[in-house]
């Protein structure tokens, strides 16, 4: 994506680019909530393994049923739309538009990142 492509999503509405905006974010959203989530569980499962409170059973089946709601889609409907509206009450068409051209390309070099440790290992022999 160049500067000229972020002049042209400036013509698409505040709606639009907001939903392409939160499309790109989500992923990485969801995941840092899941991965919080397991870690309360298998925190909470510890703990119980080493205890018979009956409290931290409750707690962990609270804590797994929390998980299951939020990985529902009518959960993720409800955020994404909740973040699209914030996103519009906060920024700016313009604003939007760079922060759809920075966050893809950091996708993008995430995704080179992600093959560093494989061009490593070819690099010293061991692929």
């Amino acid at each position: 994506m160049s500067i000229s492509q972020v002049d042209e999503l400036c013509k698409q509405s505040i709606q639009e680019l907001a939903k392409n905006f939160v499309g790109l974010i989500f992923p990485r959203l969801i995941n840092q909530f899941n991965e919080n989530t397991q870690y309360q569980i298998e925190a909470l499962r510890e703990m119980k393994e080493r205890s018979n409170d009956p409290a931290l059973n409750k707690e962990l089946n609270e804590a797994q049923a929390r998980l299951k709601n939020a990985m529902s889609e009518s959960a993720m409907t409800s955020v994404m739309e909740k973040t699209e509206a914030m996103l519009v009450d906060t920024l700016t068409v313009e604003e939007l538009a760079y922060a759809i051209f920075h966050e893809t390309t950091t996708i993008k070099i995430s995704g080179i990142a992600a093959q560093l440790e494989t061009a490593f290992r070819e690099a010293v022999g061991e692929a």
